[in-house]
């Protein structure tokens, strides 16, 4: 009886003890719904509310919904550097299909412009991420 709880509670441990590293990244892992998207530049405002991007690892997945036949999707690279509050993504790829090439002009419909962009995270909370690319301020929220 005595082996059968502790091998109970050793597998309890390890289960909790990986859960724990599940979310590296902190408040950022999680689903983004992208609300805005202001140029600094020109002073425009844009509200893509079909945009949204989800953190988790070192993965960034981001999707575009209001597609007609098949939503619009995209896999990369995710770096988070929580001191200095940067993120970079960079590496996408079409998902499911990654070897088919990413362009600008589909980055763009994404609200990202470079193959490589790294933002500066203004705010980070369980509900709202303000993030800076140097030129766009993007806001969105917890989905």
């Amino acid at each position: 009886m005595k082996k059968i709880i502790f091998i109970y509670a050793i597998i309890v441990f390890a289960f909790t003890s990986c859960c724990d590293n599940v979310y590296i990244n902190g408040d950022l892992d999680g689903m983004w719904q992208l609300q805005k998207v202001e140029n600094s530049g020109d002073a425009t405002v844009e509200y893509p509310q079909d945009i949204y991007y989800s953190f988790q690892r070192n993965l960034t997945f981001i999707s575009k919904m209001n597609e007609v036949d098949v939503p619009l999707r995209l896999l990369g690279n995710l770096y988070y550097d929580e001191k200095d509050n940067t993120i970079i993504i960079n590496g996408l790829r079409h998902f499911p299909d990654e070897k088919q090439v990413v362009t600008v002009s589909t980055l763009g419909e994404f609200m990202i412009f470079d193959t490589e962009t790294k933002f500066i995270v203004i705010k980070l909370d369980k509900n709202q991420l303000v993030m800076n690319s140097g030129v766009y301020t993007y806001y969105l929220r917890r989905w």
